[in-house]
């Protein structure tokens, strides 16, 4: 159907683009509804050759996010240098937004941010109602949290 599939990947992973083509090869005729999201608490600049793979990706038509913001090493370089589609904030920034005026304020900025890069802005781990409410008034486009369903397992 038209549901998209986010997949979590190491930033190591993008050392060695040929593996990263031998993996994603087999989903290459979905990839424009696949999003492979990298996580901002390791150092993907630092990784070797992380661009070649991540123009393979790309250009073969999956989109990328950046996963962990403002939990990592330096969000706003990686936003710059890896033009995600979806940046998604770190659920320790949401925790008791709704009562942290500072919070507020940040989520202001990463809502500027996201904008300014052309990224979707996804918000983590909304749990209550009063974290909903805030966020969504605040700018966030997509929010994601216990709040709405718990992870599940299950084989397609």
């Amino acid at each position: 159907g038209d549901l998209t599939l986010f997949i979590n990947a190491h930033p190591a992973e993008f050392a060695d683009e040929d593996a990263v083509r031998l993996r994603l090869e087999r989903l290459r005729p979905w990839a424009e509804r696949i999003v492979i999201e990298i996580t901002e608490r390791s150092d993907v600049l630092q990784i070797m050759n992380w661009h070649h793979a991540l123009d393979f990706l790309t250009g073969a038509g999956f989109r990328i996010a950046v996963d962990d913001v403002g939990a990592g090493y330096n969000s706003l370089s990686v936003l710059a240098e890896l033009h995600p589609a979806f940046a998604k904030v770190d659920m320790t920034i949401i925790r008791n937004i709704d009562s942290d005026m500072r919070k507020q304020r940040l989520l202001e900025l990463l809502v500027h941010v996201a904008r300014a890069t052309q990224a979707r802005l996804v918000v983590e781990g909304i749990e209550t109602q009063a974290e909903a409410a805030v966020v969504t008034r605040l700018g966030a486009e997509y929010l994601q949290g216990f709040l709405f369903g718990h992870p599940t397992i299950g084989l397609f």
